[in-house]
């Protein structure tokens, strides 16, 4: 009877060595579990939260260009919301595109600017020419 329990594969135990640093599969198609009972939680990678760039937002909106600054608000209040939701590239682009709408807002500000002050200088020397003492600024 002896005999006969060795014979039978589901009685011996997996006594192999790893192999090339590799463990042998269990031969039941378990895993084998932990001592303490407890399987190991996956690590994810620990990715910083980007920033929201809404002070700069905001800053733009009310000092530069409106339209702009409103877009960046928007992009920047989606990226907390994203990171909370484990959505990490697409915080880091919500955050990209905030700060990039208002890199654009604030170069169409001083676009605009030097706009306004060529028409600006142009129109006031226009008008000069039409008052009554015009002949003296010649």
């Amino acid at each position: 009877m002896n005999n006969q329990q060795e014979e039978h594969p589901s009685n011996q135990e997996n006594t192999q060595q790893p192999q090339n640093g590799y463990a042998p599969q269990p031969q039941n198609g378990y895993a084998p579990q932990p001592q303490n009972g407890y399987a190991p939680q996956p690590q994810e990678p620990f990715v910083p939260q980007p920033s929201s760039n809404i002070g700069l937002a905001v800053f733009t909106t009310l000092c530069c260009c409106l339209p702009f600054g409103i877009i960046a608000l928007i992009k920047g209040s989606e990226v907390n919301k994203l990171y909370a939701a484990k959505q990490y590239s697409a915080a880091i682009a919500a955050s990209n595109a905030a700060k990039n709408w208002c890199i654009y807002g604030i170069i169409a500000y001083f676009i605009i600017d030097v706009i306004l002050l060529i028409i600006y200088m142009v129109g006031g020397a226009a008008a000069l020419s039409f008052l009554p003492w015009s002949d003296m600024l010649q």
